[in-house]
């Protein structure tokens, strides 16, 4: 039996899919998840201190 292409990539996709959702549970089940809030705002602030970090460089390069 011939996998057509379309089929082949649903397929990958449905199989990373559940890699992805295998890998959710498990760290769930070992403890490994914070709180959506305390997640964005760790995230935010790491963003920002990036951009703080390139102005700060931008204006040194531009001296």
């Amino acid at each position: 039996m011939a996998l057509g292409i379309q089929d082949y990539y649903q397929m990958k996709a449905e199989l990373e899919l559940l890699k992805t959702l295998a890998e959710s549970e498990e760290d769930a089940v070992n403890g490994r998840i914070s709180p959506v809030q305390e997640t964005f705002a760790s995230l935010r602030e790491e963003l920002l201190e990036r951009i703080d970090i390139s102005h700060h460089e931008a204006q040194t390069l531009s001296r």
